[in-house]
């Protein structure tokens, strides 16, 4: 059993939605599948689903992150409580809450993805409001997670001021990494690309596990950070240290 730590995750929430029916013609209005709509369920998307995954596995998750004052927004909220992860340091704003509806076939086949979310970055009002909440709880959490999916949560001053605000209370940041812009991670202890993200932050080959380590090395010493974890599919991952380990 993993032993139980408090978490803090920051980061994109999202709200998935899943449409599923069967297709049994073409629609005579346009050359394109009718769906017979069977079932419409949702699930916590974006950083909701990794303090999901954390609760799940015995941790005590809170989430510090925007939503919206609308539909999806109620229903993330109760999607989270029921997985026993803390909303309370959702701050409501009038950005729509994003959301992912798939249309799915027999077989899981998609058919098509309705997107409906807002990727401007936060105003400076809410940056300074969830600083002023991270600043104010800090203290009760062990680790400190950055979800980045590009939303426009966790712009460069943010992160850059979540970081230091973790690492003077001596709480460990792990940064899953999106953003081209890998200096706004700079402090982290852990940064998590996979394949294809470690080659477009460093601009380096990684198509081998030598070319895998050198990228590594390159933004370990770039972001001043301790490791950096590659998921690699189907080759598993890197973990690459900044004393040269290498697994």
């Amino acid at each position: 059993m993993i032993e139980s730590k408090c978490a803090l995750v920051i980061g994109d929430i999202i709200l998935d939605q899943y449409c599923k029916g069967v297709v049994r013609r073409i629609s005579p209005e346009a050359p394109v599948p009718v769906l017979l709509e069977q079932s419409l369920s949702s699930a916590p998307g974006g950083a909701a689903n990794v303090a999901v995954n954390l609760s799940v596995n015995g941790q005590k998750v809170s989430l510090l992150s925007v939503m919206g004052k609308d539909k999806a927004a109620e229903e993330l909220r109760e999607l989270l409580s029921a997985s026993r992860v803390s909303t309370e340091l959702l701050l409501e704003t009038e950005r729509a809450t994003s959301t992912k509806r798939r249309f799915l076939a027999e077989n899981h086949q998609q058919l098509l993805r309705v997107d409906r979310e807002t990727v401007e970055s936060v105003t400076p009002e809410m940056e300074r409001r969830l600083l002023a909440l991270l600043r104010k709880e800090a203290g009760r959490f062990d680790i400190v997670i950055l979800s980045d999916y590009q939303k426009g949560l966790l712009t460069e001053s943010f992160t850059r001021e979540a970081i230091s605000i973790a690492r003077e209370r001596g709480l460990r940041v792990l940064a899953d990494v999106k953003d081209a812009n890998y200096r706004k991670y700079a402090g982290a202890y852990l940064l998590k690309p996979n394949r294809a993200e470690l080659r477009t932050l460093t601009k380096l080959p990684t198509e081998t596990l030598t070319q895998v380590r050198k990228a590594s090395e390159a933004l370990l010493r770039d972001c001043a950070c301790e490791w950096v974890l590659t998921t690699l599919g189907a080759d598993g991952m890197a973990l690459t240290g900044r004393d040269g380990t290498f697994r």
